[in-house]
């Protein structure tokens, strides 16, 4: 059965609650490096996000990068935030596992959607699985949206999310109390389009979401 807002909390938010809300979300990790062996496509990479150990792991927004964060494992829940177009991804590149938020905007200084591309191509065969997720694509992007600007309520944000079965789901988060808003299963749903592959196949489905 997928996640509903009270295992949610009950599982991952909680642990998020405890950090004090000034550093919530402030990145902590900055110096884990990534085998990436090209400068102009290493150069865009950063490892910029915050570790509950034991738990999960977030990856924090960065304009004009792909920030990441590495992971012990396959099965390490992730969550990163403020999704209006962004792409979230969790990979094994080089044996290692990363989740990744991949940044796109209108700039093409702070797009980062052609890099991501030249990623993939010159380290495709060094990339065994791979699941990408697009938040905004969901509903909880339109509930969002209902909640900022109809409503005019403050402190919410479009997450994406793995839990520790790589399931894909986006969500209505409140950064306030580390729930999905309003406590409500409309705001959080399972990633319809969670393209998970393997190496040999994924370029058919990159060029089709990008």
């Amino acid at each position: 059965m997928p996640l509903t807002p009270t295992q949610f909390f009950r599982d991952y938010g909680r642990h998020i609650a405890r950090t004090p809300a000034a550093d919530r979300y402030t990145p902590v990790v900055r110096n884990l490096d990534i085998p990436i062996a090209d400068p102009a496509i290493r150069g865009r990479f950063l490892c910029y996000g915050r570790a509950y150990p034991g738990v999960l792991s977030a990856v924090i927004y960065h304009p004009g990068w792909i920030t990441y964060m590495k992971l012990s494992g396959p099965y390490c829940a992730t969550i990163s935030y403020a999704f209006s177009g962004c792409y979230m991804a969790k990979l094994c590149f080089r044996g290692e596992w990363y989740v990744m938020h991949i940044g796109t905007a209108d700039s093409l200084a702070e797009d980062c959607r052609t890099t991501w591309m030249d990623f993939l191509n010159r380290y495709r065969q060094d990339i065994s699985r791979i699941t990408i997720i697009r938040p905004s694509d969901e509903s909880p992007y339109e509930e969002w949206k209902d909640l900022k600007f109809r409503r005019n309520r403050q402190g919410l944000t479009v997450a994406g999310f793995f839990d520790d079965r790589n399931r894909g789901y986006s969500l209505v988060y409140d950064l306030r109390n580390c729930r999905v808003a309003d406590n409500d299963a409309r705001r959080i749903v399972l990633a319809q389009r969670c393209l998970l592959t393997r190496a040999i196949d994924k370029m058919h489905y990159y060029w089709k979401t990008f």
